[in-house]
Order: C-alpha cells, then structure tokens, then sequence
C-alpha cells in the first residue's frame, strides 16, 4: 500500500507544480518529484499539505463552551483581522487540548479547500502544514531549501516567516518576538532552528534577542512520520456547514424583501 503526499505550492495555484512523493506502509520513500495535480501519480492513498504561507494558525482565549459556541466565538473574535472578503475564508476550529488551554484557529482559504475535495481519486486528509511540526514546549522556526519558512509557537499558533537577513532575523520573527515579550515579559525560553544554521549565527540570535536559539533538524515534510499526519486537523473538517451556515444567512438577510416583492 502506498501514500501519495503532496505540499501544494504557494500561493495556491491550480495549475502549478507542487512537491510530491510516495511513501510505503513503512513511512520509507518510494519516489518523489514536482508537477502539476495532473501529473500526480497514483497512490493508494492521497494527503496533502496546504503550505505554511497559505494557511495562519491563531490561539484564542475563550471561556469553556461547546463546539458550535466555540466555532461561533472564534469566527467573531477573528472577524476584523481577517483580510479576505467574507466568505472566501474556511474557519478550521479546534477544541483546547487541556483545560484552560488556548482555542486553536485556521485560516484558509475556502476555494483552496473546495478545489481539493473535489478532486478524484479522493483525497484522505488535508492538514496545514504547520501542525506536522511537534509541540515540544519550544519555538520551532522551519527553514525550507530556499531560505523561506515559517514559525509555530509553543501555543500551537504559527505564521510564516521570510528569509533571514544579514542584518539578523526575519522580520516577522523579530516583531514575534518583540510581542511576546510585552506579553510574557521575556522572550521564549527556547527557539528550535529547524534548518541549515551555523553555530556563530544561533549565538549572535540568542544574544541579541535573549532567547535560546539551538539548532534542530533540517526541515522536510518527507521525513514526518504518519503518525503526525494521521493526527493533524483536516482542514476541511465543518467546511460543508459552514457554507450551509454562510447560505442561511444570506436568506435570512434577503428574506424580508423577498416577502415584500412577492406581496
């Protein structure tokens, strides 16, 4: 048996070429390459990761609730941060992990997500990429071979992150930064380099910003274990209700001049 995986690329574009690789029932690579979803080869299983530059991973504070309320209060609490139009944008909502814990939120873009579960053969899961990362305590900052990559916090929230500078880190890792200390009042204790980063450089970091930068393993979604894809979120999980939601809305909206223009 054979899993076919896929990171779609970024921006999301139909047409355009993403990574993909097969895997044997022992996680080892069969084959991989780059193209277009209609040169995709066939597996007996098809997931795919929706990349970290197309998805934003957020954490809310919300009193304990049930599902619904939950989902409700997220999409309100995120309402004016959200840049696309309403409607365009899936709202993937998950429970606290532990009592108190934050309440974590995706964002993606819906026609992404419609795109993907219409395809054929079906696809099984859809995560973000960013929840394959494990949560250990610890920042991890994924570097990717081109110098680009994203950030997931200990919270579980995540964004991306452009390629570091000569004069030092990103700037979205900086202001990260710069945030949580005015929130926590210190830096993170520990930030995993998860790339190709010499010693001298994760010193220089660790001193100027006064957190603990080490040195991780390389990042690559090929060497995620399925158990970390098997537990992801899939994005498309509510994505059907939602749209009924979106739909009852709009008659609700319309429905009382619809009554007049009948009368």
């Amino acid at each position: 048996m054979t899993t076919l995986r896929v990171r779609l690329a970024a921006p999301f574009d139909a047409t355009a070429a993403s990574a993909w690789w097969r895997a044997g029932d022992d996680g080892r690579v069969i084959d991989r390459g780059v193209g277009p979803p209609s040169q995709w080869p066939a597996g007996d299983r098809v997931e795919v990761a929706v990349a970290a530059g197309d998805v934003r991973i957020a954490t809310l504070a919300l009193p304990p609730m049930n599902d619904a309320r939950r989902s409700a209060a997220a999409a309100f609490a995120l309402e004016d941060q959200l840049a696309a139009p309403s409607g365009s944008s899936h709202l993937r909502v998950s429970a606290p992990a532990s009592p108190g814990g934050p309440t974590v939120a995706r964002i993606v873009d819906r026609s992404t997500l419609e795109w993907l579960d219409s395809r054929r053969p079906v696809i099984g899961r859809v995560v973000a990429e960013p929840d394959l990362v494990p949560q250990d305590g610890a920042w991890h900052w994924c570097i990717d071979g081109g110098g680009r990559g994203f950030v997931r916090r200990s919270d579980g929230s995540a964004f991306a992150a452009g390629p570091e500078t000569d004069a030092g880190l990103p700037a979205e890792l900086t202001a990260a930064l710069a945030q949580a200390r005015r929130a926590q009042g210190r830096t993170p204790l520990r930030i995993v380099v998860d790339g190709a980063v010499s010693p001298e450089r994760l010193a220089a970091w660790s001193q100027a910003h006064g957190a603990s930068f080490v040195r991780g393993t390389p990042w690559s979604l090929e060497q995620v274990p399925t158990r970390a894809w098997a537990a992801a979120p899939d994005l498309r999980d509510e994505l059907a209700s939602t749209q009924d939601r979106a739909s009852e809305s709009v008659a609700r909206r319309f429905a009382p001049a619809l009554w007049l223009a009948v009368a």
